[in-house]
C-alpha cells in the first residue's frame, strides 16, 4: 500500500498493531467486495 501512495506524492503510512486487524478486514472489503465504505469512517 505505502508504495502506491508514494508513487502518487502521499506520505507513507504507518498502521498501528492494534489496528492491524480493522485495517486488512476493511482491505478485504474493498479488494473483494468492492466496497470503499469503510475507508473514509
Amino acid at each position: 500500500m505505502n508504495l502506491f501512495l508514494a508513487s502518487g506524492g502521499y506520505p507513507w503510512t504507518v498502521i498501528k498493531v492494534d489496528d492491524r486487524t480493522r485495517y486488512m478486514a476493511t482491505l478485504e472489503e474493498a479488494g473483494v467486495r468492492e466496497n470503499l465504505a469503510p475507508f473514509s469512517a
